[in-house]
């Protein structure tokens, strides 16, 4: 019985090394999705400041807003519960986990602002609360997508719109690379319209980019915002690796559920300031 194991395994062995392909992908076939159905959630997030919401990181630089109690380039994690009503002993239902970058240099107005929304949210939710989160989910009928592209060059200033907040206490791999592995950097750069640095400010970019290759490659989390002209109050959401192309996952405004792919090309890269252009098609309702 022995030696008829052996041969069957042999037989199996050598059928497999026939068999066995050099790519690591299948034939590219033709996708039929399933019916879309759309669902609406309603929930408030609990949060309490230095229990489920805590700093873990800040860029060592000087806050650009003196009356902001958070620095600029400040890093929070957060783990805070979700509960069907604003009182403190309703349902728990879930729990949000995550990491919040606060990236805007006028902190003290932008706590203004967030507060009044919240005040907004809390008041509406009110009026509109059920004692369950979620809808009937029912059919989805989308509106007719839309592409559209962007061209537009975003600048950087080394240690001033891009600042180092985190790095891990390790010796770099790689020792031609001027910024180690396993460093997180946050970013708050303008876009403008053209590779001159008084050119039109159309936008900003916002988020985190966290060196997580050996080869100075790095992995962005970014968010593209929009202040003028027709996408005014817009913004594309990326999160991806950064070559070739960084991949649009989402977006607000009139780039609502957006998807596409943002590809760039250094136009200046020096000790102090970086110049990317951007070339973006955007797929959206």
């Amino acid at each position: 019985m022995r030696g008829t194991l052996m041969l069957s395994w042999i037989l199996i062995i050598c059928l497999s090394l026939v068999a066995v392909q050099s790519q690591y992908y299948s034939k590219t076939l033709p996708y039929h999705p399933r019916p879309v159905k759309v669902t609406k959630l309603h929930f408030f997030m609990h949060e309490h400041t230095g229990v489920t919401a805590v700093q873990v990181a800040q860029a060592n630089i000087a806050s650009i807003d003196n009356n902001s109690s958070v620095s600029f380039a400040s890093l929070v994690a957060v783990n805070d519960p979700f509960r069907t009503d604003p009182e403190t002993d309703s349902e728990v239902i879930g729990n949000v986990q995550g990491i919040v970058l606060l990236n805007y240099s006028k902190a003290e107005k932008m706590r203004g602002i967030l507060m009044l929304i919240w005040i907004l949210i809390i008041c509406l939710s009110l009026v509109a609360v059920q004692s369950q989160y979620y809808s009937k989910t029912l059919p989805y009928h989308p509106r007719p997508v839309k592409v559209t592209k962007l061209h537009f060059f975003m600048h950087e200033h080394t240690g001033v719109t891009a600042v180092q907040i985190a790095q891990a206490n390790i010796t770099s791999n790689d020792n031609n690379s001027s910024v180690p592995f396993a460093s997180l950097a946050a970013v708050d750069e303008p876009l403008r319209t053209a590779p001159e640095p008084d050119s039109e400010v159309i936008g900003n970019v916002q988020g985190i980019a966290l060196q997580a290759g050996m080869n100075a490659s790095s992995t962005q989390y970014l968010d593209f915002g929009f202040n003028t002209g027709k996408f005014n109050g817009s913004s594309l959401s990326v999160f991806s690796r950064g070559e070739p192309g960084l991949a649009v996952v989402g977006g607000r405004g009139r780039f609502m559920m957006a998807t596409g792919v943002a590809l760039f090309n250094p136009i200046l890269i020096n000790a102090t300031n970086v110049i990317i252009e951007f070339n973006v098609t955007v797929i959206h309702y």
